[in-house]
């Protein structure tokens, strides 16, 4: 079993499910304006520890979590130092409550195999691994959602490495 996540304070997408399925997703909230940075890490470790193994049927086997970028995207400082922290709090957490270490997961990579390019220009990649959930009927409009579709993404690259007949960059044949 496969847990991926796209780690945030305000929507962490996560993507869970075995390589040979169709991956479950969903997001949730660790956090709005008004907590703190320790009530949001918080909030994550208990979700992970807790919630998840009820959610996916028990303990996964890979934790993947989307890294973190270098340099800091844009970001405040705050909001840098936020990530970076939630980063580390849930890659400790997955360590804790798997045995298993949770593998950083860089963006591009994760892009490259799930939609066949790594890099995009400005404003482009969210929209290009969306498009992608749809094909693939993982998500559809109404389910459709940034932070779940880039941890599907990460999820579809530790499946493609778990299992290397899937290639989910290919574009879908047409039916004749």
């Amino acid at each position: 079993m496969i847990l991926a996540l796209d780690l945030s304070k305000s929507s962490t997408g996560f993507a869970y499910g075995r390589p040979d399925e169709t991956p479950r997703s969903g997001s949730i909230q660790f956090g709005t304006p008004q907590h703190t940075d320790a009530d949001v890490g918080a909030k994550a470790m208990r979700w992970l520890g807790q919630d998840v193994p009820v959610l996916v049927g028990g303990v996964p086997d890979i934790v993947a979590i989307e890294a973190a970028w270098e340099g800091n995207g844009g970001h405040s400082a705050q909001t840098s130092a936020l990530l970076l922290g939630l980063q580390f709090t849930m890659a400790a957490a997955a360590l804790l409550f798997t045995k298993r270490q949770p593998e950083l997961i860089k963006v591009g990579d994760a892009r490259r195999t799930f939609t066949g390019r790594a890099g995009y220009a400005k404003g482009e990649a969210k929209p290009a691994v969306q498009r992608r959930c749809l094909e693939l009927g993982w998500l559809d409009l109404e389910t459709l959602q940034p932070d779940r579709a880039d941890a599907l993404c990460v999820w579809a690259h530790i499946a493609a490495r778990s299992n290397l007949t899937l290639a989910f960059h290919q574009p879908k044949r047409a039916k004749p």
